[in-house]
């Protein structure tokens, strides 16, 4: 099963948005679960589903490769390999649902990609979460070495768990970097009272005492001290407002704190 998702380390990660501690934030939080040797973020521009790639962007990234063979890979994938990369196949008619893409055999499809950027530094495997925003496709790519070894299905399961959350921070991050917000940051709870209050949600107190809760890290049965009711009665309250909310689980709760108001 996948690992509980720490609330300080989502707390953390919500406070660096837009800002240069974003991408460690996010690498401590995704090696927490097992080794990598880095973390990409790219975003690749597309008019909507089906059409294609006019352009990418790289958005940053993070790991034990040094800042400056990293620039040198990025100006050797976008000179002459990013059109080919092999993940764009699987992402090109993405729709609303984020996915996991595991890439780990040579590619026929993608001449050179192994050879000039995935081999030298003894990558063993590539593994992208991928997810839409209105202007293109976000993914983030994280890598394995040969001494790290191969991703197992558990590690795979934790990633796509994780996708739903991590895609709409990422989106998040690049607005927020695009923009240069000067707002003092905001944390979760804070987001979700103010995405509340603007789009007018029609949260119950105790509907919405308990997304609150959820957020701070508190367990049910926490909950149901402080409610004073049964644990199974504060499942209830979280169902209804994730009803309302258009969201099924905690981590969309999550996702939906950090996400534009529509």
């Amino acid at each position: 099963m996948p690992a509980p998702i720490k609330q300080t380390q989502i707390a953390h990660l919500v406070d660096s948005l837009g800002t240069a501690a974003f991408p460690a934030r996010l690498w401590e939080w995704l090696t927490d679960w097992g080794p990598l040797c880095n973390v990409c973020c790219v975003r690749f521009n597309q008019a909507g589903p089906g059409e294609e790639f006019t352009s990418m962007d790289w958005l940053f990234s993070h790991g034990t490769v040094d800042r400056g063979t990293l620039l040198q890979l990025f100006q050797v994938y976008a000179d002459h390999h990013w059109r080919h990369d092999p993940v764009l196949p699987h992402i090109k008619d993405l729709g609303s649902e984020p996915v996991l893409v595991d890439i780990r055999d040579p590619i026929p499809s993608a001449p050179g990609y192994v050879e000039e950027l995935l081999q030298p530094y003894g990558v063993l495997e590539e593994c992208s979460l991928a997810g839409r925003g209105h202007d293109g496709v976000y993914t983030v790519a994280v890598y394995r070495n040969q001494e790290q070894g191969a991703f197992s299905l558990a590690d795979l399961m934790h990633y796509k768990g994780l996708a739903e959350l991590v895609i709409p921070l990422v989106r998040q991050h690049a607005r927020l970097s695009t923009t240069r917000a000067q707002t003092a940051p905001l944390g979760m709870v804070d987001r979700f009272d103010r995405r509340v209050a603007t789009e007018g949600c029609r949260l119950s107190a105790r509907e919405r005492q308990a997304c609150r809760g959820v957020l701070q890290g508190q367990t049910l049965d926490q909950l149901a001290g402080q409610f004073g009711v049964q644990s199974s009665s504060v499942k209830t309250y979280l169902e209804r407002a994730f009803a309302k909310l258009g969201i099924r689980r905690k981590t969309e709760l999550m996702a939906w704190c950090v996400q534009q108001s529509r």
